[in-house]
């Protein structure tokens, strides 16, 4: 039996294409005149906004996708964020210091070359301002997890009469930004001190950059958790320290 190929000829596949595209630039300049598009516009049918106005739902094209993707990341962040801070963003800190050390932590060390240590007295705007770090971070599409040291270190004990845990130090490597909130207010133990030399020491191999917030100077981490811990952490991260009124008390002055 002879085979009759269904293929369409070539140059009816070229009238086709032509026309396909005749038709999009066609669409193209009718949004430049109707909507007010920009006429280097590439997007046929949300000219490069990302939202199709026929539509009034996110375009297919890459703009499209990456405006949906932010908004997906913008809802999900309440799921990640502490609750009294969810709102907290680099550019609404109170304080202009801690602004200007985030803006040249992640211009200068994110994400290669160094996590960040955030001293200061309590109210100073550490974990605003690491929190508002790792939103930068979250919105970028990358895995975060905030929580105090106390929380994961409660997480990483055995439950009673079992020897199981919910959480193990491997489980603080599967995010890409960590941040450690409140070290320090632990009462240091062997268990303690483990742990936390294991989730420092884990990321760093992995090179992943972690965010600690503190009330402890360099000297004061020492004294507490011995020059082994802290000796990893110096290497790992930039060690800053926030000074100024307490945040707290400024706002309940102001209210």
């Amino acid at each position: 039996m002879k085979h009759i190929s269904s293929a369409l000829p070539e140059h009816h596949i070229e009238q086709m294409v032509e026309k396909l595209a005749r038709h999009m630039e066609q669409q193209r300049q009718a949004g430049i005149k109707d909507f007010g598009w920009d006429e280097g516009c590439e997007c046929h049918e949300c000219g490069d906004t990302g939202i199709n106005p026929h539509t009034n739902a996110a375009c297919w094209c890459d703009v499209g996708r990456k405006m949906q993707l932010s908004k997906e990341l913008e809802a999900s962040w309440p799921l990640y964020a502490p609750h009294i801070h969810v709102n907290a963003r680099l550019d609404t800190h109170p304080s202009a210091d801690a602004r200007r050390f985030g803006q040249e932590w992640l211009e200068n060390d994110y994400p290669e070359k160094y996590g960040l240590v955030l001293s200061g007295n309590v109210g100073s705007g550490k974990t605003g301002l690491a929190v508002a770090l790792a939103y930068i971070v979250h919105m970028s599409g990358k895995r975060v997890r905030i929580g105090t040291f106390t929380e994961i270190l409660d997480e990483m004990r055995p439950t009673a009469g079992t020897m199981t845990t919910t959480t193990t130090p491997s489980d603080m490597f599967k995010p890409y930004l960590l941040v450690l909130d409140d070290l320090g207010t632990q009462k240091v133990t062997e268990f303690v001190d483990e742990r936390l030399f294991a989730i420092i020491d884990g990321r760093h191999h992995r090179k992943l950059p972690t965010i600690i917030t503190t009330n402890l100077d360099m000297g004061q981490l020492k004294a507490k958790f011995g020059p082994r811990v802290v000796s990893r952490i110096a290497e790992v991260a930039r060690f800053t320290t926030l000074t100024g009124d307490d945040l707290r008390m400024r706002n309940l002055r102001i209210s």
